[in-house]
């Protein structure tokens, strides 16, 4: 019986070290041929060199319908010549769209975040930004008239080029919807991260 119950455990035991060992390649899915989705990006990092953090605790806001920097939400990273780095961005913050009534009127409302990328020396494509982008689906960060923590993640590959380069992540927000709301965010975190 002993004898029985170690062979369990060490199949039990393989089966759990095999299906760790699957490649990355052979756990990502698929994409049927054909199918309707928006294109994926991936994105691989190896060792993680540097964070910088940005913390704000007085509450922003705007009611621009054109996107403006969030006050004070930006990082930089220096890439050396002849490398690159996975910059990866999050961004939590407290939200509300101030005056959006609740659905189904409100529902065509909400605030719109992306992360914009500048390069020093300038190069062209830049400035730029880090996905997700979807120019015709935009990241809704909130919607409703409540106080609620949310939550946003951004990557980009960089490279310093021949001589290297300095990146600059810069958080930008604005209202989409109905004139009149006012978009508010208030205790937010920005983290940048850089892997090789």
């Amino acid at each position: 019986m002993k004898t029985l119950k170690t062979v369990v455990a060490a199949t039990a035991a393989i089966f759990v070290l095999t299906s760790a060992c699957i490649s990355v390649s052979a756990q990502q899915p698929t994409t049927p041929a054909g199918s309707a989705e928006l294109a994926r990006t991936f994105y691989t990092g190896g060792v993680l060199e540097g964070v910088r953090k940005v913390a704000e605790n007085t509450p922003t806001t705007t009611t621009s319908h054109t996107y403006v920097n969030v006050p004070g939400a930006a990082a930089s990273w220096f890439v050396p010549a002849n490398d690159s780095d996975l910059l990866n961005v999050s961004f939590t913050a407290e939200c509300r769209l101030i005056s959006n009534p609740l659905p189904p009127a409100g529902a065509a409302n909400w605030v719109e975040l992306r992360v914009m990328i500048t390069r020093v020396p300038a190069l062209a494509g830049f400035p730029t930004f880090m996905q997700p982008n979807d120019t015709t689906s935009p990241m809704a960060f909130c919607s409703a008239d409540q106080y609620a923590m949310h939550a946003a993640n951004f990557a980009a590959r960089v490279s310093g080029g021949t001589t290297g380069a300095t990146y600059t992540a810069q958080v930008q927000y604005r209202v989409s919807g109905a004139a009149g709301l006012t978009a508010w965010l208030d205790d937010y975190m920005m983290e940048l991260l850089a892997f090789n």
